[in-house]
């Protein structure tokens, strides 16, 4: 489970982007924002979502903006025999370029300090327009920490 990280910065363009090691205080609020995306990737719906998160499987990043929240992203870690991947596995929200730059470096500070060599994205081919810091690799993008 990630540690609470909160990031206040006067080059950030929202006031915090943090981890939620509990998710039952901000889900009525975050499950919106993702919904979208889990009805695309068609493998998890909402409930296998929250079970994932519930058990620490899976990790959830909110940005929150003027005290709402405004974005919100789901990571799960891999650890596989030669490395450890931490993969943004859904991603959701209003005005992505606000705030998407800023949870990126903070999901790679966390993945660097669990020891993950890479940070992965798995989505869209129209992601790699957008995360020119990554590598499409398939129609997966990667970033080496």
């Amino acid at each position: 489970m990630p540690k609470l990280i909160n990031r206040f910065s006067t080059f950030a363009s929202v006031d915090e982007i943090r981890a939620v090691p509990q998710v039952a205080g901000v889900w009525a609020e975050a499950a919106p924002l993702i919904a979208r995306a889990v009805e695309r990737q068609g493998d998890y719906d909402m409930a296998d979502v929250r079970a994932l998160l519930d058990s620490s499987d899976a990790q959830l990043w909110v940005a929150i903006d003027g005290g709402a929240m405004i974005g919100a992203v789901v990571s799960k870690v891999y650890d596989f025999p030669c490395s450890r991947v931490v993969q943004i596995w859904l991603c959701g929200g209003d005005s992505f370029d606000k705030w998407g730059a800023e949870i990126l470096r903070v999901i790679e500070e966390w993945a660097a300090e669990i020891g993950a060599k890479k940070v992965r994205i798995a989505g869209r081919k129209g992601w790699g327009r957008v995360l020119g810091e990554y590598e499409q690799t398939s129609v997966v993008l990667e970033k080496c920490l």
